[in-house]
C-alpha cells in the first residue's frame, strides 16, 4: 500500500554578490524559513491531480493520457542532467489549455514531466501544494516547489526512504537524488537554472557559488550556520526586469570597465570575508558584526551600480535602527534583506515591521540559514490534523512543529 508523505523545502536569499557573480565574482545564498509544503496521496482514480492552493488550481490528468511511450527506461537513480525536448513538445500539446496562465502552465509542466521520470503509469496520486514563499519576489518560489515534488515523487515511489532522527544526512545520497531531480523540474520552469535555489532548497544552510571559467558551470561550497540568523525580508513590491537590470550594469562596464571591474572585485572581497567569517567566527555577536558591516558595503557597491531604487531607500531607513539592509537579488526594487543587529530590541523590531507595512510592503520575520529539505509528517494518525494546518494556512504552527530533516 502507497503511503502519504507531507514534506517541506525552504526559501532562499541572496546575501552578498548580485550581479557580479555575472562576471565571475564569488556570491553566497542562504536559505530562509519562508517554507513550502508539498503533500503527496494515493489516488483511487488512475489520475495524477494536482492541487496548487494558494493559485486556486486544480487538475487531474488520467494516467493513460501520458506520453508514456515516449519516457527512456527508467534510471531514477542516476538523473540527466537535461530535459528530453520530445517529452517537453509532448506536454506542451497536453497542456495547451493552460498556456494563457503561464504560472499554472510552467508548474504543471514541472509536476508532470517529474511524475513520467519517477512515477508509474500504473500508480495515481494526488500532489498538493501549499507555500508561504511568495512567488516571483527572487526568494526561489519555483524551486521550493521542485524540490518538494522531486522529494515528494522519490519517497512515494520508494526511491529514497524517509530521514531518521539522529541520522546525518548532510553528505547523504538522497539530497543529491532531490538536488538533481528539482534542477530537472527547475529546467522545466527556468529554462536555464543556475542550480543554486533548488540546492539551497535541498540542503539548507548556506551556499557560496561562482562561475567557472568557462562559465559554464557553477562551482559551489555548502557551508552551515549552527544558530540561524534573524532577518527581516522586506518585499518593496516594486516591479523590475532582472533581464533589464542586467543589461543596465553589462553598459556601464561597457562605459567605465575599470571602475566597474573594481567594484566587481570588491563585491568578491565581500563574500569571500563573508565566507571566511562563516567557517571562522564563534562568536554569534561578532559575526552578526561582521556580516552587518559586509551588508552595508556591498549595498553601497550595488547603489554605485545604480540597481537600487527609492523604495529601497526607503526600507533602509526605515531599518536603520535594527540592522543593517542591502537589496537582494537583481535590484530595482523587488525584496531587501535586514540583518536583525545585537542590540535590537523586540519593542524595535516591531515598530520597524509597523513601518514598513505603513509602505504597503510585505513584511516576513525569518531566520537565515537553516535547514534543507524535511518530511513533516508520513504516518497515518497525524495526517489529517497536518493537513487542517496546511489548508489553514496555519505556517507559524507548522513551522514550530517538529520536522525531520534530511
Amino acid at each position: 500500500m502507497q503511503r502519504s508523505f507531507i514534506v517541506s523545502s525552504p526559501g532562499k536569499t541572496i546575501l552578498f554578490g548580485e550581479h557580479a557573480v555575472v562576471y565571475g565574482a564569488t556570491a553566497l545564498a542562504a536559505s530562509i524559513s519562508l517554507r513550502t509544503y508539498c503533500r503527496i496521496e494515493p489516488n483511487e482514480k488512475p489520475e495524477i491531480t494536482v492541487k496548487m492552493q494558494d493559485i486556486e488550481t486544480n487538475h487531474s490528468f488520467p494516467l493513460e493520457s501520458l506520453p508514456w511511450d515516449i519516457v527512456p527506461p527508467k534510471d531514477v537513480l542516476h538523473p540527466p542532467n537535461t530535459l528530453n525536448n520530445e517529452i517537453v513538445t509532448a506536454l506542451e500539446k497536453l497542456l495547451i489549455n493552460e498556456k494563457n496562465n503561464v504560472l499554472n502552465y510552467l508548474s504543471m509542466l514541472c509536476i508532470i514531466y517529474l511524475y513520467l521520470q519517477i512515477g508509474s503509469p500504473n500508480q495515481g496520486c494526488i500532489i498538493t501544494i501549499n507555500s508561504e514563499v511568495p512567488l516571483g519576489a527572487g526568494l526561489g518560489s519555483s524551486a521550493t516547489v521542485s524540490v518538494g515534488v522531486a522529494t515528494c515523487l522519490l519517497l512515494f515511489f520508494g526511491f529514497i526512504q524517509p530521514p531518521k532522527e539522529g541520522e546525518d544526512y548532510s553528505r547523504h545520497e538522497s539530497l543529491t537524488l532531490i538536488e538533481n531531480w528539482s534542477f530537472i523540474g527547475e529546467c522545466c520552469i527556468q529554462g536555464s537554472p543556475s542550480g543554486i535555489d533548488n540546492a539551497a532548497a535541498t540542503h539548507g544552510g548556506l551556499i557560496a557559488f561562482r562561475k567557472s571559467t568557462a562559465k559554464t558551470t557553477v562551482m559551489k561550497q555548502f557551508l552551515t550556520l549552527e544558530n540561524p540568523l534573524s532577518v527581516l525580508i522586506t518585499d518593496t513590491k516594486q516591479p523590475k526586469s532582472t533581464k533589464e537590470l542586467i543589461q543596465k550594469v553589462c553598459r556601464l562596464r561597457e562605459g567605465s570597465p575599470l571602475i566597474v571591474d573594481s567594484i566587481f572585485q570588491t563585491i568578491d572581497g565581500i563574500s569571500r570575508s563573508a565566507i571566511q567569517a562563516l567557517e571562522s567566527e564563534t562568536d554569534v555577536r561578532r559575526l552578526r558584526e561582521i556580516l552587518g558591516q559586509l551588508i552595508f558595503i556591498n549595498q553601497k557597491m550595488l547603489e554605485a551600480l545604480n540597481v537600487s531604487h527609492i523604495t529601497i531607500d526607503r526600507v533602509i531607513d526605515a531599518t536603520k535602527a535594527i540592522g543593517p539592509t542591502k537589496l537582494t537579488g537583481a535590484g530595482g526594487g523587488g525584496c531587501t534583506i535586514t540583518l536583525r543587529n545585537n542590540d535590537c530590541s523586540n519593542e524595535m523590531f516591531e515598530n520597524a515591521i509597523t513601518k514598513l507595512n505603513s509602505f504597503k510592503n510585505s513584511v516576513y520575520d525569518s531566520l537565515l540559514g537553516g535547514p534543507g529539505v524535511a518530511v513533516v509528517c508520513n504516518s497515518a494518525p497525524d495526517f489529517d490534523a497536518f493537513v487542517s494546518l496546511l489548508e489553514n494556512k496555519n505556517y507559524n504552527l507548522l513551522n514550530n512543529l517538529k520536522q525531520t530533516y534530511f
